[in-house]
């Protein structure tokens, strides 16, 4: 089973820690994460998340699903979005997926 943990690393960066396989069955968390890291940022107004992906064994639809979200919210509300330890299977899962964004997805620019 999948997990996911968000940490507010509190120097103006949030860690998000994705283990195992990221697939339907972790969808409401990872959901529930998507508006958590929102709710952060509004407090706390953050720079960047990281999601460190080091541990993924398997990135499905609903991973890459949390990972388009992340994206459109950095580009809404101004921070980065950055890929942390992509090991080579969640590479190729991106790259079969024909991921738009490189490793460190931009809401700066």
């Amino acid at each position: 089973m999948g997990d996911i943990e968000v940490v507010d690393h509190g120097d103006r960066e949030i860690l998000v820690y994705l283990r195992g396989p990221i697939d339907e069955a972790l969808r409401p968390r990872l959901d529930a994460a998507v508006e958590r890291i929102a709710l952060l940022n509004d407090i706390d107004g953050h720079d960047r998340v990281v999601v460190d992906v080091r541990e993924v064994t398997a990135l499905e639809h609903a991973g890459l699903c949390f990972l388009s979200a992340l994206a459109r919210q950095g580009e809404q509300r101004g921070h980065d979005v950055a890929l942390a330890m992509v090991n080579e299977q969640t590479r190729r899962a991106l790259e079969a997926a024909h991921w738009p964004h490189r490793p460190v997805m931009s809401g700066s620019r």
